[in-house]
């Protein structure tokens, strides 16, 4: 097995596959904190929705709850 780091091109091909991998993982990580609220936001509306159906079949022909 050789050493990167033996020969001068290895090791700065080395350090730019780290740099670039380090600045793509940041990227994936700031778009995640700018996409995550408005995917939580969506699911409690999902969420908001479904409880509302929900208890209008709860509710009998008759006006009054079933539960």
């Amino acid at each position: 097995m050789h050493d990167r780091a033996a020969r001068p091109t290895g090791a700065v091909k080395s350090a730019a596959a780290i740099a670039i991998e380090s600045v793509i993982l940041l990227n994936i990580d700031l778009r995640i904190t700018r996409v995550r609220p408005r995917v939580e936001e969506s699911v409690h509306r999902v969420e908001a929705r479904f409880e509302m159906k929900w208890e209008l079949r709860s509710i009998n022909a008759s006006g009054t709850r079933i539960c």
